[in-house]
C-alpha cells in the first residue's frame, strides 16, 4: 500500500501521516524514519496536536542511533513541543540533549535551532538578557552555515525580545527584517508570524489602524494554513486591537475565540493572556466582579 501511494501520488505532503503508518505496519524502520521527522513537525507547527506529537518523537528516538542526523531535529521537535505547552523545563531537557547529539555528528544546524528554542524559552520566562544572548549566538550560527530561515527566525525572536523591553522601532526593525527573508523564500508561516509582530510593535507605536490590517493578514493565513496554535495568537493580538480603540464587545470577542482555541491547543501562556484580556475588557467597563 505504502509501495502504491508513493508511485501515484509522490512528494505529496498530505499523505505523510498515512505513510508513516503504513511502513511501520511493514516493520520498515529506515522508511518510516524517512517520514517521522516531517510528520511530527507537522503536528507541533501546524496543528498544535502535541498529545500525537510527542510520543511519535519520543519513539522515533528510539528506532535512531546516536549519531543518526535525524536525532537533533526529533530533540528539538520536542523542545518546541514543551516550549508550546509552557513545559520550560522539559523542553531545556530536550534542547540540552540536542547539543550532545549534534556535537558528535557536527551538525551546525541543529545546534542553531537549539539555541532558538531556548531563546524563546527564555523570552516566555521574562529572562531578556538571556533570551537575547541566545538568539544572537543562532544568529551568528545561522550566517556561518547560510541558513537563511535560521536567520529570519532569530530576527523575530530579537523582535520580540525588544518588543516586551519597550523598544518599538528596533523590534519592528527585526520583524521587517525577517519578513522580508520570509518573502524571499516563500515561507508563509514565517510571513504571518512576522505580520503579526509587525502588528503588536505598530500598536505600541499608535498606528491601530495599521496593526489592525496586520493582524487579520497574520490571522488569514494562519487560518488558511490550519494553523490554530497561531491563529489564536493573532485572535489575541486583534483582541488587544479593538480594546485599545474602545471596541470593548469586539475585543472580548477576539479574547472568547482565542480562549477556546488556546485551551484545545494546550497553550497555558496564551491562556492567561487572554484571561487577562478578558478582564481588562471587563474591568473597563465596569465590571468589577466578572
Amino acid at each position: 500500500v505504502a509501495t502504491t501511494i508513493e508511485r501515484v501520488c509522490p512528494n505529496d505532503e498530505s499523505y505523510h501521516e498515512t505513510l508513516l503508518e503504513h511502513w511501520r505496519s511493514a516493520e520498515d524502520t529506515a522508511r518510516e524514519l524517512y517520514y517521522l521527522v516531517p510528520v511530527v513537525r507537522h503536528l507541533v507547527d501546524i496543528r498544535a496536536d502535541f498529545d500525537r506529537a510527542v510520543p511519535l518523537a519520543e519513539h522515533g528516538l528510539t528506532l535512531v542511533e546516536e549519531t543518526d542526523p535525524q536525532r537533533p531535529a526529533l530533540l528539538n521537535l520536542l523542545g518546541v513541543a514543551g516550549w508550546r505547552t509552557s513545559d520550560f523545563p522539559a523542553a531545556l531537557q530536550w534542547v540540552e540533549q540536542v547539543w550532545q547529539a549534534a556535537e558528535q555528528i557536527n551538525d551546525r544546524r541543529g545546534k542553531a535551532e537549539s539555541l532558538r528554542i531556548r531563546g524563546q524559552v527564555m523570552t516566555n520566562k521574562g529572562e531578556f538578557s538571556r533570551a537575547t544572548d541566545y538568539y544572537q549566538q543562532g544568529l551568528a550560527l545561522n550566517r556561518e552555515i547560510d541558513n537563511q530561515q535560521g536567520i529570519a527566525d532569530n530576527l523575530l525572536g530579537l523582535g520580540i525580545v525588544q518588543y516586551f523591553q519597550g523598544d518599538y522601532p528596533v523590534a519592528s526593525d527585526h520583524f521587517q527584517q525577517s519578513l522580508a527573508i520570509n518573502r524571499e523564500i516563500g515561507n508563509l508561516f514565517g510571513i504571518a508570524n512576522n505580520l503579526g509582530n509587525l502588528g503588536n510593535a505598530t500598536e505600541a507605536l499608535g498606528d491601530a489602524s495599521a496593526a489592525k490590517s496586520y493582524d487579520e493578514q497574520a490571522l488569514a493565513i494562519f487560518n488558511a494554513m490550519g494553523n490554530r496554535q497561531n491563529a489564536a495568537i493573532s485572535l489575541t493580538n486583534l483582541g488587544q486591537s479593538a480594546y485599545t480603540q474602545g471596541s470593548f464587545a469586539a475585543a472580548s470577542d477576539y479574547y472568547q475565540q482565542s480562549l477556546v482555541m488556546s485551551r484545545e491547543v494546550g497553550n497555558r501562556f496564551l491562556v492567561v493572556a487572554n484571561l487577562n484580556g478578558l478582564g481588562t475588557v471587563e474591568l473597563a467597563q465596569g465590571n468589577l466582579t466578572a
